[in-house]
């Protein structure tokens, strides 16, 4: 069941200067897709999730004890994500895939549950989410029906955990 809808905002424009970045179309009819969305599912759309591991500090001190915040000084970062891409020069950079995404979105994603777990990624493409998922704690079976991404994420994996980074 679809439980929570996110977007994941690559690039914003804020007092007319950009944050972020994202891949140009060239086109004289749609705009660039500076975000994507993000779809958290649970079984049944009941999941309850820890809102403020994901959490960001509250600007405003005075409204803590109004809004009666168990943490001090955490509140909710929402459902609209600001993680850049990580600057990268080339194919290499994205691990040779078209659609890889920073490691940040998958350790939020996994981090909401509060929990370390089992991740199960049926689209594990260059091994992100299992990347994140082992710097976590967490177990992670991946599934790659192309046989160089497979191949890849495994080499990052490997190269993840020979660098000490899990």
């Amino acid at each position: 069941m679809l439980q929570n809808r996110i977007a994941w905002i690559k690039s914003v424009i804020v007092g007319g200067r950009t944050h972020g970045h994202f891949k140009p179309l060239n086109s004289r009819r749609f705009l660039n897709r500076t975000y994507e969305e993000v779809l958290h599912g649970s079984l049944r759309g009941n999941l309850a999730v820890d809102r403020l591991a994901i959490g960001v500090t509250c600007q405003d001190k005075g409204n803590l004890s109004r809004w009666r915040h168990a943490t001090a000084d955490l509140r909710c970062a929402g459902n609209c994500w600001h993680i850049p891409y990580e600057t990268v020069r080339n194919d290499a950079g994205k691990f040779h895939h078209p659609a890889a995404y920073p490691l940040e979105l998958a350790r939020r994603c996994l981090k909401l549950h509060g929990r370390q777990g089992l991740v199960l990624d049926p689209f594990a493409g260059s091994g992100t989410t299992l990347v994140a998922a082992k710097e976590l704690g967490w177990r992670g079976t991946g599934i790659e029906i192309d046989e160089v991404y497979a191949e890849t994420a495994k080499m990052r994996i490997a190269e993840t955990e020979a660098a000490g980074e899990i």
